[in-house]
């Protein structure tokens, strides 16, 4: 039996899709915009035993042959699986899964511990210079309206890449670079000497490795 396709397009960004011809009401999820499409199916018919031509589910006569139907047929149902898909109306063949978007445990950790130390470290800065000392030994006094500068940008970077925002990742990397080389330049004078330098570096290294694996797992859900 030959499937029935419809297509339908987002209200919201206007993107078109190839879906099966729903029996019943059905809600999809856009993979653009992530906007939900509610399709309503056509009205319910079934085919006439005597010309095969679609008629209505109630008819007792045939319009097209002038038949009697001594009942009604059931009509042919398919369940339906708990996963909708779309299928994009370019490439029929391409079946794309609509998935729910998902940050992983790790990468909620990482922003909701954002979230609490970074305003905790904009409010010591600002009530307490001692504070900023004991933290940044040997940092000049112009150094503690930049970190806290700093502190307000990171909380927005931080709250756009819980929003999905994709800017929010490009500003992240901008003021990981930055701000990790106004830390790890002054090691070169402490008392660890190069040691710290070179181990600042390499920790550095290693922590925009595993923030980039974790941005690259919801890349393709950002927008």
């Amino acid at each position: 039996m030959n499937e029935e396709y419809r297509i339908v397009i987002c209200q919201s960004c206007g993107k078109k899709y190839r879906i099966k011809e729903p029996s019943e009401k059905k809600r999809y999820r856009c993979i653009e915009c992530q906007s939900e499409i509610i399709v309503e199916p056509k009205e319910k018919t079934k085919k006439c035993p005597f010309c095969a031509e679609e008629i209505k589910y109630d008819a007792i006569k045939c319009k097209h042959c002038r038949s009697f139907l001594d009942g009604r047929i059931q009509e042919e149902t398919k369940e339906e699986g708990t996963e909708q898909v779309l299928e994009d109306e370019k490439s029929p063949e391409k079946v794309v899964h609509v998935e729910q978007r998902k940050r992983g445990g790790c990468l909620t950790f990482i922003l909701i511990s954002g979230f609490i130390f970074i305003p905790l470290g904009i409010i010591t800065n600002l009530v307490s210079e001692s504070s900023f000392r004991e933290i940044y030994p040997g940092w000049p006094d112009w150094m503690r309206p930049i970190n806290i500068i700093s502190g307000i940008i990171s909380f927005i970077t931080y709250i756009a890449i819980w929003n999905w925002k994709k800017w929010g990742v490009y500003l992240y990397y901008q003021l990981s670079v930055v701000f990790s080389l106004i830390q790890i330049i002054p090691m070169r004078n402490s008392e660890y000497g190069s040691a710290a330098y070179i181990g600042g570096i390499i920790g550095f290294i290693i922590w925009m490795i595993i923030i980039s694996l974790l941005f690259k797992k919801i890349w393709k859900y950002m927008t």
